[in-house]
């Protein structure tokens, strides 16, 4: 079951959400709960202190790196909210982590071994095999990126970068395939750079695996994954 908080902000998402799943855990006596937190910051908080009033084990997720210079590059509230991060690994029941790499920072946590589990994130690979687009004779040359439009993309860069390319390959498109905060920022670099008519920017799509068979170059440019 998926309970919407409907909040009007983040902040008020969190009080909210507590609120929810307070409701829940307290209602169904006849049922075993594990609480598990998106990440160990505010839900992992949030999760913590339900877990607390509630004598439910929580877990938490952990997708990225949090002690990676990147993440906390000019973002003071960041290296605040960092403080959080040990404080709350160390009071799961279970962390899950999705790469050898964030194993190495847990140990500047001193979290236990057997406390960790590492799970990656599985891309459904038989849908990529299986996508096939036939490719025109005279199509262009196409470098395709697709993520969401967040800071840590580093989108603008491969904009640059792509200029320099662009200008012994005029025959190349850069595609960007995604949503987010970043939109404008990566739209005034394409104008930047005069590329408008070679950089197309289109919105997400749950059919990812046919835009990427249909390209020539597929290129990550993030500071931290």
């Amino acid at each position: 079951h998926i309970y919407p908080t409907h909040s009007r902000s983040r902040f008020l998402m969190l009080i909210d959400g507590f609120r929810i799943a307070y409701r829940i855990l307290c209602s169904k006596h006849e049922s075993r709960f594990t609480i598990t937190a998106q990440d160990p910051l505010e839900l992992g908080l949030v999760s913590y202190i339900l877990s607390r009033i509630t004598n439910t084990p929580f877990t938490v997720q952990m997708h990225r790196d949090y002690y990676s210079p990147y993440w906390t590059e000019g973002k003071m509230t960041r290296y605040l909210r960092r403080m959080l991060v040990p404080r709350i690994l160390a009071r799961a029941t279970k962390v899950r982590i999705v790469s050898s790499r964030q194993k190495t920072s847990l140990d500047t946590f001193g979290i236990p071994e057997e406390k960790i589990t590492t799970l990656p994130i599985r891309p459904e690979l038989e849908t990529f095999l299986q996508a096939y687009v036939g490719r025109a004779e005279n199509s262009r040359f196409t470098i395709l990126t697709a993520s969401r439009l967040a800071p840590e993309k580093n989108i603008p860069l491969l904009i640059e970068a792509f200029a320099l390319f662009h200008t012994s390959h005029p025959d190349s498109v850069l595609r960007i395939v995604g949503e987010g905060e970043e939109y404008a920022h990566i739209l005034h670099a394409g104008k930047k750079y005069a590329l408008l008519s070679v950089v197309h920017i289109v919105p997400g799509t749950e059919h990812i695996e046919t835009d990427m068979a249909a390209a020539d170059v597929f290129v990550r440019r993030s500071l931290h994954e």
